[in-house]
C-alpha cells in the first residue's frame, strides 16, 4: 500500500511509463498521489493502458520548465484510459498518421495540461460517455481530427491550438464540448457538430473548406468566435433543426 506522496522517475527508477504502471498495478494508493515523472522521451513498443482502480491518484508528467519529453508511437494507440487518470501533463506524443494519440472511453476520465499530440489519425478521442478536461492542448497534423467527442461524452477545455489537421473538432451523438479559446489554422474543416452541443468562446477558425458546420439538431454557441464560412448561416435554423448562435 502507498500512503505517502511518491515520485517514480522514468527512466532512472523504471525504464518506461509502462513499467511504472505495471509496478503500481498491485499497489493500493490511499491518501496519497503517485507521480510518474518522465525525464526523457522514448519510443513506445505498445499502448500505455491506464486502468488502475486508484487512477485518480496517479499523475504522468514530463518537464514543466523545459522541452516536453517526446513519446514516439508506432501503429497503435498511444495512451488508453480505462478508468481515471488524475493528470497527464507536459508531454508530446508523435504518431505515424494512424490510430489515436489518447483514447478515453466507457465512462473514463482524464485531465490534460500542456500536451502536444502530433501526426495520428485522431489526437484525442473521447467516446461512450467518457469525459476529458484540458488546460492547454495542441493538436497538429492529424489525418482525421484533432478531437473527436462522441457517444454522449464531454470535453471541457481552456486553450486549444490546432494546425494542419483534416478537421479540428468533431462533436457527435449527444456529446457536449465547451472550449474557452480555440485557435485553429490550416485545416480542411474547422468544427463539425452532429447531434451535439458545442460552446466556443474567444476563438478563431481558419480552414480551406468550411469553418463551422452544424447538422442533425446540433446547437453551437459561437460567442465571439471568428470564422468565415458556416452551415447553416449564423442565427438561422437549418440542416435538420441545427443552429449556430453568434452573439
Amino acid at each position: 500500500m502507498i500512503t505517502t506522496d511518491t515520485t517514480i522517475d522514468v527512466p532512472s527508477q523504471q525504464p518506461t511509463i509502462e513499467a511504472a504502471v505495471a509496478f503500481l498495478s498491485d499497489q493500493v494508493i490511499r491518501n496519497a498521489v503517485v507521480t510518474i515523472q518522465v525525464s526523457a522521451g522514448y519510443a513506445l513498443t505498445n499502448t500505455i493502458t491506464i486502468n488502475h482502480p486508484d487512477g485518480d491518484r496517479i499523475r504522468i508528467v514530463g518537464n514543466p520548465a523545459g522541452a516536453a519529453p517526446t513519446l514516439t508511437v508506432g501503429v497503435f494507440n498511444g495512451i488508453v484510459i480505462e478508468g481515471r487518470l488524475r493528470e497527464l501533463a507536459h508531454l508530446r506524443l508523435d504518431g505515424s498518421a494512424t490510430r489515436d494519440a489518447i483514447d478515453v472511453s466507457e465512462g473514463s476520465y482524464v485531465s490534460i495540461n500542456d500536451v502536444v499530440l502530433n501526426n495520428f489519425a485522431v489526437g484525442l478521442r473521447t467516446a461512450q460517455g467518457a469525459s476529458a478536461r484540458f488546460d492547454t492542448l495542441t493538436t497538429t497534423q492529424h489525418q482525421s481530427a484533432g478531437l473527436i467527442v462522441t457517444d454522449a461524452s464531454s470535453v471541457v477545455g481552456s486553450y486549444l491550438t490546432a494546425s494542419g489537421n483534416n478537421t479540428t473538432l468533431l462533436a457527435l451523438d449527444g456529446s457536449t464540448v465547451v472550449i474557452s479559446v480555440l485557435q485553429s489554422t490550416s485545416t480542411l474543416i474547422g468544427v463539425t457538430c452532429r447531434g451535439a452541443r458545442v460552446k466556443l468562446s474567444s476563438s478563431s477558425l481558419q480552414s480551406t473548406g468550411i469553418d463551422l458546420g452544424a447538422y442533425d439538431g446540433c446547437f453551437v454557441d459561437a460567442n465571439t468566435l471568428t470564422f468565415t464560412t458556416s452551415s447553416p448561416a449564423v442565427n438561422t435554423v437549418g440542416n435538420d433543426n441545427s443552429l449556430i448562435k453568434k452573439h
